[in-house]
């Protein structure tokens, strides 16, 4: 919670830091409770993304300045933050209507942008919100009078009408006649935001994260793959070079390091205190 203010010593996780800024209260479709997403939000494209920003800065003004600085960074200021990068949310910031949850574009009930199942009981995510994306899709359904229903800009802050929820569960029905891989291949050539829902073993496989490298074999351990270098350096790439370790792989080679023998080792493991 930072380093002052009344929550500096309250306990939290990343889904109390989204509640309490606001972020866990816009995701989800409005019917349920919230949607809980994974640990990636507050944790890491909050206060890990933001505390990058902020050392690189203090580097950049100990250039001109010669002096560092205390760089403080919190998770739910972060969290809070982001919420001004999100179209609707953000017009509440500048005197307009409070959000709900379900009540706009992202709510995933508009049928432009949204997932559907498919035949094999899989899902396919659609992203179609500029009008030339969703009129290519309803063309290449063979709907072109879903094209009327395009997304507007009050659909920002507000809940798609009988009239969206009509086409998108006539959408919802004509995705049913084919298999996901079936979509998948049909929608290639059409210049469509569509994709397929994967699992992570799907995703492992999937041939753009292959291309960029992505998942690659760990140096010298061939039977293991692992997430790859999202950043791409012309010059200076990085590179994968051990397996994450398991708990407690290094302990007995760290307190060696140390100048413990490995008889001190093995009696603090015997001791219980390691």
């Amino acid at each position: 919670f930072g380093q002052d203010g009344p929550y500096r010593d309250k306990a939290a996780h990343d889904l109390n830091y989204l509640a309490i800024a606001g972020v866990l209260g816009q995701i989800g479709d409005g019917s349920g409770p919230p949607q809980i997403p994974l640990n990636v939000i507050g944790d890491y494209g909050g206060a890990t993304m933001h505390g990058v920003i902020g050392v690189l800065l203090a580097l950049l003004a100990r250039q001109s300045t010669g002096r560092g600085q205390h760089v403080d960074v919190s998770y739910l200021d972060t969290s809070f933050a982001l919420l001004g990068a999100v179209p609707g949310i953000r017009n509440y910031f500048v005197g307009g209507p409070e959000p709900q949850r379900g009540r706009h574009v992202f709510g995933g009930t508009q049928p432009y942008y949204t997932v559907y199942p498919t035949k094999d009981k899989q899902w396919l995510s659609v992203g179609c919100m500029e009008p030339w994306l969703w009129n290519n899709f309803c063309d290449a359904i063979e709907r072109p009078d879903f094209k009327a229903h395009r997304m507007q800009v009050n659909h920002f802050q507000a809940p798609a009408d009988a009239a969206q929820l009509a086409v998108k569960a006539e959408i919802a029905a004509i995705m049913t006649q084919r298999t996901r891989a079936e979509w998948v291949n049909f929608f290639a050539d059409k210049d469509v935001c569509v994709g397929e829902v994967n699992g992570l073993a799907d995703a492992m496989n999937d041939a753009q994260l292959q291309h960029r490298d992505m998942v690659v074999p760990v140096v010298d351990e061939t039977d293991d793959l692992q997430p790859g270098i999202a950043i791409k350096l012309s010059e200076t790439p990085g590179a994968i070079k051990s397996k994450p370790p398991t708990i407690g792989e290094h302990t007995d080679s760290i307190l060696q390091s140390l100048g413990h023998s490995a008889e001190e080792v093995a009696a603090l493991r015997a001791n219980g205190v390691i």
